[in-house]
């Protein structure tokens, strides 16, 4: 055997060339020219010039390769936000392990976690993926399931404000280095302004309660509320509770003898929602009837949310938003928040095979669906419910995964003009910007009469600040 290398225009190669001639496949007259025969030890130094160089450069090229890779379906490496949640849970297994039947009946809260909540929401790795609000829905289980369909308990309001306790003491005492509570729309634009890698980025914390049977009949506590930093309250949930009739949104489940569908807001339900809007709470009209929905429409001015809902012409659930609400909602410059449980967004015949066979495309047809019946997607948010007890998307479970939806949603729309700016609004820039206008801001509806709408007072296209 012969080692050689290749010389070109009197310059040697970086990398040396093996030959092996055949006694048929000798180097011609000309090709001897441009070869030379060379030592065991010369070629052996030269390889192992070569290997170094290319050892040098791989140790380059990869750490760029891996950042290529790993910024793939990370939104901080193409957009300024990431997302927005209108709707989770974090705190509620935690709620449910504390409470007294839990004391009673030792491992209640670890058994109902492991067989029926299997989303997160995990403050450390949400904040590794760079998240800039979530909202938390503050509600409290066993004194809603306990009084069932009954008028709220008087009591409420005192657990309301344990609830909003409990979660202060976890974010000051532990997640402090994750996540800040907001109380003020001024709070919220200083926190949100403050993005990774800077130190001193966390994620927004804000209050909310789902189900006004949290106030326990007494509108005197939304003032007090309101001062916690409490931003939006939904009106009804499981129960009608004596305020609104509720949509069936555990499946198959009956609402324990509540009221008709049809009746909607009730006198009491009706002084709640103008107390929470003279008050500058949002009203959130998720787990409301068709009716309740109309209701509370008609009976407030400016932006109305829907933290977390399905479309009924997708999935045809009682639970669902009606098209010619969500228009309206549009219309008066709202956000309509998709949950991100497969089952309430499509017509699948049971729960077992949503979870088998429901995702994220789910989620992404709803928004599709809805861009398309508003026109613009300037109304569209999302509200996850993650670890709220529901069945998630097979190809998500945990709400730091939240890239893995923008991932998708750049497909989607990638046809558009600007497709980032659209998937950044939809995933955090409307949510942020509707409670950056409209949270604080007080509005009253005259006592005993329906509010007839007038026209939005802007564009609820503008960009997002």
């Amino acid at each position: 055997r012969h080692f050689y290398y290749w010389r070109t225009e009197g310059r040697t190669n970086a990398f040396p060339l093996l030959f092996t001639p055949s006694p048929k496949s000798e180097p011609s007259a000309n090709e001897a020219s441009m070869i030379r025969d060379l030592s065991r030890r010369h070629f052996l130094g030269m390889a192992c010039t070569g290997l170094a160089t290319a050892l040098w450069s791989r140790s380059l090229a990869l750490p760029l390769m891996h950042a290529a890779s790993s910024n793939w379906g990370d939104p901080r490496s193409t957009r300024s936000r990431v997302f927005a949640d209108l709707h989770a849970h974090p705190r509620l297994n935690d709620w449910i392990a504390a409470s007294g039947l839990a004391q009673i009946i030792p491992g209640l809260a670890g058994a109902a976690k492991a067989a029926m909540n299997e989303t997160s929401v995990d403050w450390k790795r949400c904040h590794q993926a760079g998240i800039d609000m979530i909202c938390v829905a503050h509600f409290n289980p066993l004194d809603e399931f306990a009084t069932m369909p009954n008028d709220p308990n008087p009591d409420a309001p005192r657990q309301t404000i344990r609830l909003l306790d409990d979660l202060e003491s976890e974010i000051y005492d532990r997640q402090g280095r994750y996540a800040r509570i907001v109380r003020s729309k001024d709070e919220l634009m200083d926190c949100t302004s403050v993005r990774p890698p800077d130190g001193d980025y966390r994620i927004a914390v804000v209050h909310c309660i789902e189900g006004a049977h949290a106030l326990g009949y007494d509108t005197s506590v939304i003032p007090q509320l309101a001062a916690r930093g409490v931003a939006m309250v939904g009106v009804t949930h499981f129960f009608t509770k004596g305020l609104a009739s509720s949509a069936n949104s555990i499946p198959f489940f009956p609402d324990a003898g509540g009221s008709d569908p049809n009746v909607g807001l009730m006198p009491k339900g009706i002084e709640v929602v103008k107390a929470l809007q003279a008050n500058g709470i949002l009203v959130d009209i998720a787990h409301a009837t068709a009716t309740t929905v109309q209701d509370i429409l008609d009976n407030t001015v400016g932006p109305i949310i829907a933290s977390h809902v399905s479309s009924a012409a997708l999935g045809y659930h009682p639970y669902s938003l009606r098209d010619e609400h969500a228009l309206k909602i549009r219309d008066r410059c709202g956000i309509i928040g998709v949950i991100l449980m497969p089952y309430w967004l499509n017509n699948y015949a049971s729960m077992d095979l949503a979870a088998h066979q429901g995702g994220l495309r789910d989620v992404v047809r709803t928004v599709r669906y809805l861009y398309k019946l508003c026109g613009t997607h300037k109304c569209i948010g999302i509200g996850s419910d993650f670890a709220g007890y529901i069945t998630g998307p097979r190809d998500m479970k945990h709400l730091h995964d939240i890239a893995r939806l923008a991932v998708l949603l750049r497909e989607e729309f990638a046809d558009e003009e600007n497709p980032d700016q659209i998937v950044e609004d939809i995933m955090a820039g409307n949510v942020l910007r509707c409670f950056r206008e409209n949270w604080g801001v007080k509005r009253f509806v005259s006592p005993g009469r329906k509010n007839t709408p007038n026209p939005p007072e802007r564009d609820c296209n503008d960009s997002p600040k």
